[in-house]
């Protein structure tokens, strides 16, 4: 059972919200480390967003490139009034959606 003050205990600024904002912060300052652990904690939910809408591409296309606009719009997240999670998983929809244009 995980006690107050673990890194999933999202009540806890240093809980999973404040982690990801962090990480996402990181990413808009260039650091490549960041992404990488955003990719790990995310490429799940992108990948079944990719298999859902977007059936005729490639799996990892689709989810490579959530990843990159991820990168490309990371200096765009305002920590003090967006919620890490919620843009995370809006930037993963709005590539998905971009991707369904393209097809």
């Amino acid at each position: 059972m995980l006690g107050t003050g673990s890194i999933l205990d999202a009540t806890e600024p240093r809980g999973c919200r404040g982690l990801v904002r962090d990480l996402v912060t990181r990413c808009g300052g260039g650091d490549e480390a960041a992404l990488a652990t955003l990719f790990d904690l995310f490429h799940p939910v992108a990948s079944a967003l990719a298999l859902a809408h977007l059936p005729e591409r490639p799996v990892t296309d689709a989810v490579l490139e959530a990843f990159r606009r991820i990168w490309r719009r990371a200096g765009t997240y305002e920590p003090d009034s967006q919620n890490a999670v919620a843009w995370v998983l809006e930037e993963l929809e709005d590539a998905v959606a971009v991707g369904l244009v393209r097809s």
